[in-house]
C-alpha cells in the first residue's frame, strides 16, 4: 500500500511539474493516469487545475488525493466542518479523510475541538499539548476516530477521520 501511495504522490509532483513547463497539460495527466493505472491496477482520473488524483478500483472504491475544497467522501461527512484557515492539502477516500489547512489561529483550534465534542466525538478522548503544539483525538459511539492536530508556529491544522469497520 505504501508503493502505491508513493507511486501517487510522484506522479502527482510529475503532473505538476509537466503543467508548470507548459507542457501540454492533457498529454502530461494521460501519461501519468497510465503509469499509476498500471502500478494500481486502478482507473485513474488526474486533474491538473486542481492538483488531485483520484483513484477508482475494480470494485468501485474510490480514494483522492490532493485538491483544496472540503472533502464529500463518507468519511468526510462525519467530520464537523472547519471554517476558518484555507484548506492546502486533500486525502479521501470512504474509510479514511485527512484534510490539512493553514492560516488557523489557536481560537479556532479551540473552538474546534468543542464542535468535534458536541459532534459526538468524545469517547476514549486523548488530548495533548506542549509549548505549540495541541492534539485531540476520540471516538464516536459506532468507533469512527477523529484527530485534530495543531502547530502554533506554523498555523497549521490536521484533520483525521477513519471510519470503523468490523
Amino acid at each position: 500500500m505504501l508503493k502505491k501511495i508513493v507511486v501517487l504522490l510522484l506522479a502527482l509532483g510529475l503532473v505538476m511539474s509537466v503543467s508548470a513547463c507548459g507542457l501540454g497539460e492533457k498529454a502530461a495527466e494521460k501519461a501519468v493516469e497510465k503509469a499509476i493505472s498500471g502500478s494500481t491496477g486502478g482507473n485513474v482520473d488526474v486533474n491538473s487545475k486542481d492538483g488531485s488524483v483520484t483513484v477508482k478500483d475494480d470494485k468501485g472504491n474510490t480514494a483522492s488525493f490532493g485538491g483544496t475544497d472540503w472533502p464529500t467522501s463518507d468519511a468526510a461527512k462525519l467530520i464537523p466542518k472547519f471554517t476558518a484557515g484555507e484548506i492546502t492539502y486533500v486525502m479521501d477516500s470512504d474509510t479514511y479523510s485527512w484534510i490539512t489547512l493553514a492560516e488557523v489561529k489557536k481560537k479556532d483550534y479551540d473552538a474546534y475541538v468543542v464542535k468535534v465534542q458536541n459532534a459526538g466525538f468524545t469517547v476514549d478522548q486523548y488530548t495533548m499539548s506542549s509549548d505549540s503544539y495541541y492534539m485531540y483525538t476520540a471516538s464516536d459511539s459506532k468507533q469512527n476516530a477523529i484527530s485534530a492536530s495543531y502547530d502554533e508556529e506554523s498555523g497549521e491544522l490536521t484533520i483525521t477521520m477513519s471510519v470503523y469497520s468490523e
